[in-house]
């Protein structure tokens, strides 16, 4: 069965099942340094855009906690997702490595309630999959489809395991397309 014949629930079950056994046979030192510094072809694609948003890693997802803390260093500001009151909605928030965050009713971690709002340059999300033409597959909710629509400008980046990549996804006229993935093997960018 190809991956565009797969229901993206299946597909996200497996992707999930596939990307936590990838973790589960990492060493832990490994897994803590995969992620550990922006490849010089990502501060290049980010060049002088300002505003970066980066997530906070959840279960088994890559860990770019220091990716972010050499942003700053690199003269960028961060900005991480906010879930909002309504289902559904999501708005960045101004972040500082070391800030404390706050559990969101899905478990995630995101900013307090009083930090700034702020308007991503560039979007560094989550991935469950993603395929060579630059469509992902998220968690299905719609967050970051709906924060890409609402900030079209903004450069998109999935963050992945590389055995996350499928043959081919499937997608709907409205998805925006990722500009680059970031896996621990490699950078892809769009052609």
């Amino acid at each position: 069965m190809t991956d565009r014949a797969e229901t993206k629930a299946q597909l996200r079950q497996r992707l999930c099942f596939r990307r936590a056994s990838h973790v589960a046979a990492m060493a832990p030192w490994e897994r803590g340094i995969v992620f550990a510094h922006p490849p010089s072809p990502l501060l290049d694609l980010l060049g002088d855009r300002t505003v970066v948003a980066i997530h906070a890693a959840h279960g088994d997802e890559p860990d770019i906690a220091r990716i972010g803390a050499a942003l700053v260093d690199a003269g960028h500001r961060l900005a991480m997702p906010r879930l909002g009151d309504s289902a559904g909605t999501m708005d960045f928030a101004a972040y500082a490595p070391g800030d404390a965050l706050e559990p969101t009713r899905y478990g995630l971690a995101h900013p307090a309630a009083d930090a700034a709002k702020l308007a991503p340059d560039a979007i560094l999300c989550p991935l469950i999959g993603f395929d060579r033409a630059m469509h992902r597959l998220g968690q299905g909710g719609g967050y970051y489809d709906r924060a890409f629509a609402a900030h079209p400008d903004a450069i998109r980046i999935g963050i992945g395991w590389s055995v996350q990549e499928c043959q081919a996804l499937p997608h709907e006229d409205h998805d925006m397309p990722l500009d680059a993935v970031l896996t621990e093997r490699e950078w892809i960018v769009a052609s």
